[in-house]
């Protein structure tokens, strides 16, 4: 029998850990996302002031977002392989230590090429947290706290993401860029102490597939990487999208003969992950093609001041936030199907709002903003609990890596519709921009319809997990 990954507390439940050692757990878990997802969200309004000082041109710093993300895209499954091999808990520790001390990296960084190779370093580190955050909270919690303590994470995940952009802005106006990296310091070495409390997992002594992590990166990365030319380059963004198809298929061909692959294809077998997987990328890219559309459509259509729209925007975040507090509450009640096309409906009725609202008061656009937020609050916990409980308890690192690539997915298909919508014209591009983003979210309601009326068919037949 293998060594617990937290020698220093007694061993777990079999369901879940007791308390105080679960709060302190929970606590790690939830700090590690939290510095995860406000990295990303605070250093965008950065991007000038880093730009001027370190004389890269606008376009280079971006690949400071850019490279960040592609290795965690690139990352996730290869690591939540490692995962399952030595235990979710040390790679979760590896990858704080990662991301604390690239921070620090960053903090310090002399020049441009430093400080993009410390980025890369940093999002490895996020990859190993994001890899192996599911199924440590899974470990954590007993089976009937998994969706109160689901939406608790998911909350405080999403009001980081909210405040990411006002609490960078609030740094900026007291001290130098390198300050947005040095405040992860802190937080990242309590996080790291609070994770020796998380809980052994059941560890699969598997050999590791190299030529697969390898096809891995590269349809991974040619995926995000297409999508995110198609809309200004075309002809490049095809062409590696294409490379990206030839990737995948070779990719999938190999796994499709490992009893173990790293594709977790035997997932995609359940039918309840599977289509928690694909409307989960669906409105990940309704609400990216959305967050991308507004701002041009309140300041060239409407004619707003940007503080006029700033103030409008953080109605999306509270109204998330807020219901994402609920939402698990009423998952038991009307299980996710119903809440997932209930929220599609919000969604689609919130940006119609947006477009027919009258132009002489501002405020009365917040309605509509208020509901595409909590149409994100509805959605996320619900189908994140039903993506997470369907595989087994040791197949759900693989689940929450998927989770991630079909957040990460969702983003750049929707970024690129709503660049594509935008490259039209000035005067009807941010209206066809919104109108992609109705369509996908139509799309959303069409999947959830079918999810809501076949699952409980097959729950009936027991016909679950058959492909």
């Amino acid at each position: 029998m293998s060594a617990p990954d937290s020698p220093s507390f007694p061993a777990p439940a079999d369901d879940g850990l007791r308390m105080p050692r679960r709060a302190v757990a929970v606590g790690a878990i939830t700090l590690a996302a939290i510095l995860s997802v406000l990295d990303g969200s605070m250093l965008n309004v950065a991007l000038p002031l880093i730009s001027a000082e370190t004389g890269m041109s606008p376009a280079a710093s971006v690949w400071l977002l850019n490279a960040y993300q592609l290795t965690i895209v690139a990352s996730l499954l290869p690591l939540a392989a490692a995962g399952e091999r030595v235990g979710y808990a040390r790679v979760f520790r590896l990858g704080l230590l990662l991301f604390t001390l690239s921070a620090l990296a960053c903090a310090f960084a002399p020049d441009a090429r430093t400080l993009v190779s410390a980025r890369i370093v940093q999002g490895l580190g996020s990859g190993c947290i994001m890899s192996s955050a599911a199924a440590l909270l899974r470990a954590a919690y007993p089976a009937r706290l998994f969706a109160t303590g689901l939406g608790i994470n998911t909350m405080a995940v999403t009001l980081a993401a909210a405040a990411g952009p006002a609490l960078s802005s609030a740094i900026l106006a007291v001290a130098h860029w390198r300050w947005l990296f040095s405040i992860a310091l802190p937080a990242g070495t309590l996080a790291w102490f609070c994770a020796f409390a998380l809980p052994a997992t059941p560890r699969r002594p598997t050999r590791l597939d190299l030529p697969s992590m390898a096809l891995n990166v590269a349809a991974l990365s040619l995926t995000v990487i297409g999508l995110d030319r198609l809309g200004a380059h075309p002809a490049t963004g095809l062409a590696v999208l294409l490379a990206a198809a030839a990737a995948w298929q070779a990719w999938i061909r190999r796994d499709a003969r490992r009893s173990r692959p790293l594709l977790p294809l035997d997932l995609f077998a359940i039918v309840r992950f599977r289509l928690s997987i694909f409307t989960s990328l669906l409105m990940f890219a309704t609400q990216m093609a959305s967050l991308i559309a507004l701002p041009f459509h309140f300041h060239g259509d409407r004619g707003l001041t940007l503080p006029q729209a700033a103030l409008l925007l953080t109605a999306w975040p509270i109204g998330a936030t807020v219901t994402t507090f609920f939402a698990s509450r009423l998952l038991a009640r009307f299980g996710a199907a119903t809440l997932c096309a209930t929220a599609a409906i919000v969604m689609v009725a919130g940006l119609s709002w947006i477009l027919l609202a009258p132009d002489h008061l501002f405020l009365l656009l917040a309605p509509g903003l208020a509901l595409g937020g909590i149409a994100v609050g509805l959605f996320q916990a619900p189908n994140t609990h039903d993506m997470l409980s369907s595989p087994p308890r040791d197949r759900v690192g693989a689940a929450g890596g998927m989770q991630a690539i079909a957040r990460v997915g969702g983003q750049s298909l929707g970024a690129t519709l709503a660049g594509i919508g935008l490259a039209q014209s000035d005067r009807i591009g941010p209206t066809l921009a919104i109108a992609f983003a109705m369509g996908l979210a139509l799309m959303v309601l069409a999947v959830n319809l079918r999810r809501r009326r076949l699952l409980p068919a097959m729950e009936r037949t027991g016909t679950m997990a058959r492909p």
